[in-house]
């Protein structure tokens, strides 16, 4: 989640490789622009969501081969804790 926050800590690195400030608007599709640290934050979110996927697969394929249990119990039980979080966060967001 700090991956999040390189753009503003790291400023004018970020600046001098883009090209631009981060505060720029950027296209985020057909008709839509919106700030570049803002689309940042959003694929930084994406890859944390990946790597809780491969995190869970990995934990099962370590529980099949009897590998460190306990800690590979305790990734499952969190990355489902994780996900029941998630769902309830979006579902707080959107009431039907």
């Amino acid at each position: 989640m700090a991956a999040s926050e390189f753009p503003v800590a790291f400023q004018k690195s970020f600046e001098r490789y883009l090209g631009h400030s981060i505060y720029d608007m950027v296209s985020a599709g057909a008709s839509m622009e919106e700030s570049w640290v803002l689309l940042w934050g959003e694929r930084c979110g994406t890859i944390f969501d990946f790597m809780i996927i491969g995190s869970v697969i990995w934990a099962i394929v370590n529980l099949i081969r009897r590998n460190s249990v306990g800690s590979n119990v305790l990734t499952l039980l969190f990355s489902v804790a994780w996900f029941f979080v998630y769902v309830w966060a979006s579902m707080a967001l959107f009431p039907l």
